[in-house]
């Protein structure tokens, strides 16, 4: 009975050594720690896990796994080194699909990023470099677009080529149609419309070409009926109508001409009809109707 007893406790000794031997499941995502490290996590203000991966002291050191806020689907993954973003990073879509990867140094984005639609689509391509930037008397390192960023549709044709310097749209931009043809050309100056420009509708038929001034229409501008005929001879400044405008029917004749005062037609306005007769004559004055200067041509 005695020597039972003993066999006993011995292979119950031996099972709860063999199940404390065996390594606790991980936390989604938990990464095998490095010598010297221990894995930690960090938590959104809502208390849902927003990252976890090794550190060393207070700094994170190896392979992390990042987690949107709330519901909890994998954000990114990557390695850090001292704290900072280091080599491949991979960015997620809450559907798991994978929304940007590309190349860190030192926590700035390096060579060659692309960006893929929610479907897994190719959606943009560029390519980031590190430049020093001094400000308030700090020097730092900063990753940012250089050259051409070109989109892409989900069937894979060019959607957008756009010039970037030091990380800001500077320089000619163009968008097309997915079928190729050209949707519109601009010129940017610190990602802002700057320079000439011009659209054209999906059948190739010029839509309208002026001039931008820090993102507002400026000087001569055209406008055209998809049929080719003008539509608008116009003339802005600062976004808004100023000086002589005339309209002009699908059939390219004259509809009405008159001038605009800080975006308000002011003066005399001539109407015609489609043979060109001019019908009525109208004194505006902020947009309304002023007392005199009104008349009415009879047939």
């Amino acid at each position: 009975m005695i020597m039972n007893y003993k066999k006993i406790v011995a292979v119950v000794a031996i099972a709860f050594f063999a199940l404390s031997c065996k390594s606790t499941p991980k936390d989604k995502g938990a990464a095998d720690a490095p010598a010297g490290t221990k894995i930690i996590k960090e938590y959104w203000e809502d208390k849902s896990l927003k990252g976890q991966g090794p550190a060393m002291g207070k700094e994170k050191q190896g392979k992390w796994a990042l987690y949107h806020k709330t519901s909890g689907e994998k954000l990114g993954e990557g390695e850090y080194l001292a704290n900072k973003q280091q080599g491949m990073w991979t960015f997620y879509y809450k559907n798991g699909q994978k929304s940007t990867d590309g190349e860190f140094m030192e926590d700035q984005k390096t060579g060659e990023w692309k960006g893929y639609h929610e479907t897994g689509e190719l959606l943009w391509k560029a390519n980031y470099v590190i430049k020093e930037k001094t400000e308030s008397g700090f020097t730092m390192k900063i990753g940012g677009m250089e050259g051409i960023k070109t989109s892409f549709f989900k069937s894979g044709k060019v959607w957008k080529e756009e010039e970037y310097h030091d990380a800001v749209k500077n320089g000619r931009s163009q968008e097309y149609y997915e079928d190729g043809k050209p949707k519109e050309i601009a010129w940017y100056k610190n990602n802002q419309k700057d320079g000439q420009a011009t659209e054209w509708y999906p059948s190739g038929k010029k839509k309208m070409e002026g001039a931008n001034a820090a993102d507002e229409k400026t000087g001569k501008w055209r406008f055209y009926h998809d049929n080719g005929q003008m539509a608008a001879d116009a003339s802005f400044m600062k976004n808004k109508p100023e000086g002589a405008w005339r309209f002009f029917s699908r059939e390219g004749k004259l509809l009405k001409e008159g001038a605009y005062k800080e975006g308000k037609e002011t003066g005399l306005w001539n109407f015609y009809e489609g043979s060109g007769r001019k019908v009525m004559e109208l004194a505006l004055l902020g947009g309304m109707v002023s007392g005199g200067g009104n008349r009415l041509y009879e047939n």
